[in-house]
């Protein structure tokens, strides 16, 4: 059986994040794939989590190294083994959107003689904020293009794991990863590609379909800029050649250029991250004190929030408070919130069936979407779902809404309509005197509440302490 796509994940002390990884390709758009996964004599837990995964689905596999070896030998490996027409090459530590496989093997299909890339995202960790790392400069998404400089300036050509790769090309000219220079391999690797399949071109999906949560540092091989990386590797004068480019030394300069301008950028953020940081040990100080306050306020702990948002779990957090219902880290749309309390038993008593979003696990109720955007696995989402829903409390139920995330005069007047204790948080000044509104003056120029953790501002005038002690 050939596959459209065959992911290859190498896997090494990725105990924390492999699962995600896998789930994500596992539960995304595209359903012809395998999965193989390189296990690389781990220290830790991935080796079990590696045998879990081939055990419950047919078509994952895992090749289990018998001493360490290094990516390039890993993942010479697995495409010995890959069956797929296309093949994808995936980091443990990453996650892919919805829609990765599917759109590049669309753009593949549509372009043959193109390489096919996709931007991604960097996570925290990198440079301390998230980063989309696109061709900024354009606002199509999806684009052509012979100036493979740009990519490398905007570090979309260096690494594997955002692009497709064809495995007939791969095959017919035996391209392999250079097992004796592990720095260089993964570049070295897409510049034989280029070659090979004769890519004078490339096609860009100008957006974030992938997740990078590694390290600049791992991205650029080891403490290396990327200038030092290109310049070093030689891959940029072979590129070069290939192209038959006459310009070779003004695209050095230009990558010398951006990269020194990316390091001033980086500078500036760094401060700026830095003083964010303070200023949320301030309010952490400033929230210890309005939580104790609110805490002592308290009587009753017997309850049930059914909550819109995070704001009912971070209640129960502030509380102490053991969570006594499923809407915990995780949101609803407006509408379909108001669906799931009109009739809260229906649903609770429906299969919640889990994919893969854009970043984080999404769970179906029937016709209604959960959105478990603080969770890293389907099986996390869906083990704290029915966990949770066991705890709802029927006889003292409190719901919290906010009026974003498609809030409007429809869904206002469904939520007087609900049969429950309430409260709805709003910036709308013709909600204010409707009981159970806490309106907040200070944001009325706003469309939409904004977000009330931060300062802990949803327990504004002690209300929502108040209501819950009325359930």
């Amino acid at each position: 059986m050939q596959f459209r796509i065959s992911y290859i994940i190498y896997v090494y002390n990725a105990e924390n994040t492999l699962e995600r990884c896998i789930e994500s390709l596992l539960y995304g758009e595209e359903k012809n794939i395998e999965i193989i996964l390189g296990e690389d004599c781990s220290q830790d837990r991935s080796g079990m989590i590696c045998r879990k995964f081939t055990e419950q689905f047919e078509n994952i596999k895992c090749n289990y190294n018998d001493k360490y070896s290094g990516r390039a030998y890993t993942r010479n490996r697995a495409l010995k083994s890959a069956k797929g027409k296309y093949i994808i090459f995936v980091e443990s530590k990453d996650w892919a959107c919805y829609e990765y496989g599917t759109l590049l093997c669309k753009a593949a299909e549509q372009k043959q003689k193109n390489l096919v890339v996709s931007a991604f995202r960097i996570m925290p960790g990198l440079f301390g904020y998230e980063k989309d790392c696109l061709l900024e400069e354009e606002e199509s998404q999806c684009l052509e293009s012979g100036d493979y400089f740009s990519l490398i300036r905007h570090g979309l050509l260096q690494m594997l794991w955002n692009k497709i790769f064809c495995m007939e090309v791969i095959n017919t000219y035996n391209l392999q990863f250079d097992e004796t220079s592990e720095r260089y391999s993964e570049f070295h690797f897409v510049v034989d590609y280029i070659k090979a399949a004769n890519c004078r071109k490339f096609t860009l999906l100008n957006r974030a379909l992938y997740t990078c949560s590694a390290n600049m540092e791992t991205i650029f091989a080891g403490q290396k800029s990327i200038e030092k990386y290109t310049a070093e590797s030689g891959e940029v004068q072979q590129l070069s050649d290939f192209l038959e480019e006459d310009s070779v030394k003004s695209k050095a300069e230009c990558i010398l250029k951006d990269s020194f301008s990316e390091k001033l950028r980086q500078r500036k953020i760094k401060f700026r991250f830095d003083r964010e940081k303070k200023k949320k040990e301030r309010q952490k100080t400033l929230n210890e004190k309005i939580i104790y306050q609110e805490k002592e306020k308290l009587k009753d702990k017997d309850f049930t929030i059914i909550s819109q948002n995070c704001i009912g779990g971070v209640f129960y957090h502030d509380m102490g408070i053991r969570f006594q219902s499923p809407t915990i880290n995780l949101f609803f749309e407006s509408a379909d919130f108001l669906k799931f309390v009109s009739k809260i038993q229906d649903y609770i008593n429906k299969q919640l069936v889990m994919c893969w979003g854009l970043d984080y696990p999404i769970g179906t109720l029937g016709d209604i979407k959960i959105h478990f955007m603080h969770y890293s696995t389907c099986r996390e989402a869906a083990d704290a779902w029915e966990r949770r829903k066991a705890r709802i409390n029927y006889e003292k139920i409190l719901v919290l809404a906010t009026d974003r995330d498609g809030f409007s005069d429809i869904e206002f007047q469904k939520w007087q309509e609900l049969p429950y204790k309430k409260l709805l948080f709003t910036v709308n000044q013709r909600y204010k005197d409707t009981p159970g509104v806490i309106y907040y003056a200070k944001y009325k120029k706003y469309k939409y509440i904004p977000d009330l953790i931060f300062a802990r501002e949803f327990y504004k005038d002690g209300i929502l302490v108040s209501t819950v002690n009325q359930i």
